[in-house]
């Protein structure tokens, strides 16, 4: 019997941890590939001018952070410990590097290590969402 409410207990506070902390499991290189758009105020401050991400299966990805700007940059990206690494093409760009906590289907600016972006300068943890397919 006691094992029993031992047992119970332990399940009690393990659903207790998922439901506080989460339980999914970690997204991989795999689901991440998509079109990233960020949460804030547009380098033009015009709606519909989305600053965007965009991670390709290959490995390659893109950014446009406005209309008032005709620089797409372009790199490489890789995801290592739940953080993703972009690292652009210092041959046709800027030779930049930011990084990103995944969350999910939401990337989440890491501020320390990064270089930022060329146009709009982001604050830690700013946020860009999935765009839906």
């Amino acid at each position: 019997m006691k094992v029993a409410k031992k047992l119970c207990l332990a399940i009690l506070i393990s659903l207790g941890v998922c439901a506080l902390f989460g339980c999914g499991s970690a997204v991989t290189s795999e689901q991440l590939p998509g079109v990233y758009v960020y949460q804030g105020e547009s380098f033009s401050g015009m709606e519909g001018d989305d600053f965007t991400i965009t991670l390709e299966a290959d490995g390659s990805y893109s950014f446009y952070e406005s209309m008032l700007s005709s620089y797409i940059g372009t790199g490489s990206w890789q995801l290592e410990n739940g953080v993703l690494t972009l690292t652009e093409d210092e041959n046709i760009g800027y030779n930049m590097t930011n990084r990103f906590r995944v969350d999910g289907k939401t990337l989440r600016f890491v501020e320390k290590d990064s270089d930022n972006f060329i146009y709009l300068k982001l604050a830690d943890g700013a946020k860009f969402c999935r765009a839906k397919a």
